[in-house]
């Protein structure tokens, strides 16, 4: 599959793979008015360069609670993503940044060094640049069949309501009482 895999920030890292071959790199965005623009011109040049049937990013819209300005432009950037992602018609999987970490490092706390080294050690590919490694460990995720925790727990709480309505309503419940 077509995967293009993103670390938004003013200096937007990027893994895409169609599953044999890896490109990334990083794509200067900025933080002026225009950056909106940019990042839409980027996503839609490599969209008809190699195509795209899947992305997939780091959401940091949670918030940067030292810096309102830089929460903002996450939060716009994700917008973007959001608006290209529904104009290609293709599926857009957010990470949180703490989960990234955690499946690259061991720790969901892993500083950029760590990620860097990780990717290297873990992947094979070398980088100096932070956010290209964001974006590589992004995509290996995706690669691995990796879901987001909030998709994961929806999958989870569809399943038990499924097997509630094989069992009755309260099936499940009357048994674990009887015991």
């Amino acid at each position: 599959m077509k995967t293009l895999a993103i670390d938004p920030a003013s200096k937007c890292g990027y893994a895409w793979s169609d599953g044999t071959i890896v490109l990334s790199g990083v794509w200067l965005v900025g933080n002026d008015h225009d950056h909106c623009l940019r990042l839409r011109s980027f996503l839609l040049d490599a969209h008809h360069a190699w195509g795209i049937e899947l992305m997939a990013a780091e959401n940091s819209s949670f918030g940067n609670a030292k810096n309102r300005a830089t929460q903002a432009k996450h939060n716009e950037r994700l917008g973007v993503l959001r608006l290209v992602a529904a104009e290609l018609g293709v599926r857009l999987v957010l990470y949180v940044p703490s989960t990234i970490k955690l499946q690259t490092t061991g720790s969901g706390r892993a500083d950029k060094a760590q990620m860097i080294a990780a990717v290297r050690t873990r992947f094979g590919v070398v980088t100096t640049d932070d956010n290209v490694a964001d974006a590589i460990a992004i995509l290996k995720m995706v690669q691995a069949g990796i879901e987001p925790p909030a998709v994961a727990r929806k999958k989870f709480a569809e399943r038990v309501k499924k097997a509630a309505k094989r069992q009755g309503s309260f099936g499940f419940m009357a048994k674990q009482r009887r015991k």
